[in-house]
Formats: C-alpha cells, sequence, structure tokens
C-alpha cells in the first residue's frame, strides 16, 4: 500500500514509518523514495527519521546525496545526521564535511544551532574550534532575543575557558530583558565567586523591570540560583509585586532555597494571598 502512493512525500512518509520492521530490500526502497523527494528540505527531515534504521551500506551511499543538497541547512542537517550513524571507517570524514558546512551557513543563528548539534560527537580537537566559531558568531546575531537564546544554549555546552567570554557576551546585550534571559542560562557554569557578583546585578536588573509580571517571572527563574544570602533581596522585590498569582508564584519559587526553618513565614505570605 505504501509504495502504490502516487504522492512522493506520502509514499517516501509511510516508508519511512515502516523502516524498523522492513527487509533490506524494502528500506533500499524506503531510501529511494526520501531521495526523490523534490523538497530538500523534506529530504533531509525524511532522512534524519530513517537514519538510525538504515544499514552501513545504505548510510555510506545517502552521504553523495547528502553532498549534492545545494540548500546549505538541508545539506548541514543531513550530514550532522548521517554522521552520527555511518560506520566508524567513514566517521571522520563526515565529521569534517559536517563541520564545514554548518561553519558556513550564512543565517548566524542557524549556524550557531548548527554547530551545537554536532557537540556531542564531534572529538575534543574539532570540539575546540565549533565552541570558538559558535561563540564569535553570536557577537553577529543583530536580533537581542535570538543572540540571548543562543548564548543561554552555548552557555550550557561550553567548556570552562569559554565561560568568561560567554559572560561578556551576554553583559553587552542591550535589552534588559534579553540579557537577564542570555545571563540566566549562563548562571549555572559561572565560578561561584563571580556568580553571587552577577546574580547581584541580575537583581537589580529585575527589580527596574517595568512590567510586573515579567519581573514575577526573573525572580522564579532566577530562585534556583540564588543563596541564602540574596533570597532575602529577592523577597523584598517580590513584596512589590502588586499582582497576588505574581507574587504567590515568587514567593514558592524562592521558598525552595530557604532552610527548612525559615520557609513557613513564606509560605504563610503565599498561602494568605490565595
Amino acid at each position: 500500500i505504501a509504495i502504490s502512493f502516487t504522492r512522493r512525500n506520502l509514499r517516501a512518509g509511510a516508508l519511512v514509518a515502516l523502516a524498523p520492521h522492513l527487509t533490506l530490500d524494502l528500506q533500499g526502497e524506503a531510501l529511494a523514495a526520501v531521495h526523490s523527494l523534490p523538497s530538500e528540505r523534506d529530504r533531509a527531515m525524511m532522512l534524519a527519521e530513517l537514519a538510525p534504521t538504515l544499514p552501513p551500506n545504505m548510510l555510506v551511499a545517502s552521504l553523495a546525496v547528502a553532498h549534492t543538497m545545494r540548500e546549505q541547512d538541508s545539506r548541514v542537517h543531513a550530514l550532522t545526521i548521517l554522521a552520527h550513524y555511518v560506520p566508524k571507517q567513514a566517521r571522520s570524514q563526515t565529521l569534517l564535511d559536517a563541520l564545514a558546512a554548518a561553519s558556513n551557513l550564512p543565517h548566524h543563528y542557524e549556524r550557531v544551532m548548527a554547530l551545537l548539534a554536532l557537540a556531542d560527537i564531534l572529538p575534543e580537537q574539532l570540539l575546540d574550534q565549533a565552541f570558538t566559531n559558535a561563540l564569535e558568531t553570536t557577537r553577529h546575531i543583530a536580533n537581542e532575543n535570538a543572540r540571548a537564546r543562543a548564548l543561554s544554549l552555548l552557555g550550557h555546552h561550553l567548556p570552562p575557558k569559554l565561560i568568561g567570554r560567554t559572560l561578556e557576551a551576554a553583559q553587552q546585550i542591550t535589552d534588559q530583558q534579553q540579557r537577564l534571559n542570555a545571563l540566566i542560562g549562563i548562571i549555572p557554569r559561572i565560578s561561584e565567586e563571580k556568580r553571587v557578583e552577577v546574580l547581584k546585578e541580575l537583581l537589580e536588573n529585575t527589580r527596574q523591570i517595568p512590567l510586573t509580571y515579567k519581573r514575577a517571572r526573573t525572580l522564579v527563574a532566577l530562585a534556583p540560583h540564588l543563596t541564602p544570602e540574596l533570597i532575602s533581596d529577592a523577597i523584598a522585590i517580590s513584596n512589590e509585586l502588586e499582582d497576588p498569582f505574581d507574587r504567590v508564584s515568587a514567593y514558592i519559587a524562592l521558598a525552595q532555597n530557604l532552610p527548612p526553618d525559615k520557609r513557613p513565614e513564606i509560605i504563610v505570605e503565599a498561602w494568605k494571598l490565595i
């Protein structure tokens, strides 16, 4: 029934869904159906679903098809997926090809995301190159919302030697809310001594957020990272929130970091607002 579909995307989708249960020759049919798709984006997405089920010889054959893709983002996606599954003898070159393709994506945010997608399989010497490239690329992302997201995601993966530069890049974001978003993602990776300084700065910036619901959301996001010494400052900011729901949300989040003997007081305050 799947092979009888005349619409190529339906035939490819059905065969890809069946692929884990198919014989080798029918898996070849599925791969051929994917490679026949006119849209390179659809081809790359379907190949990503199909790759984990393919035998080594078919994966290697797919590399040649991936290299012929003219759309850079589709080529990068296909090479990245194949690099995860190709046999060992083809992996080194596939990784180099995927890294080169990702490093040359013209859209800066997409380039950072593509480089991050390779992070779990790159050898150490290439990983440093990918991370340095990704961090430098964030500086060219004009949209500060996208730059903040990119820096926050990078902060979860970068080696310690690059965290300082990531922090500097985040602090250069002019939009206050986006700067907070970026820094919150990086906080867990900052050294303990520097972290207190950054948290104090974030709390002061939080106090200046004009919209109270955004102030409350920021307090909730900051709460897991605050030291007991800084909780009192955060509670003071929470006390100024006009909306009861916002205040309760902040109180409950902040209570998690208080010593058990200090929690009842703030919980009582939250209960009064319900």
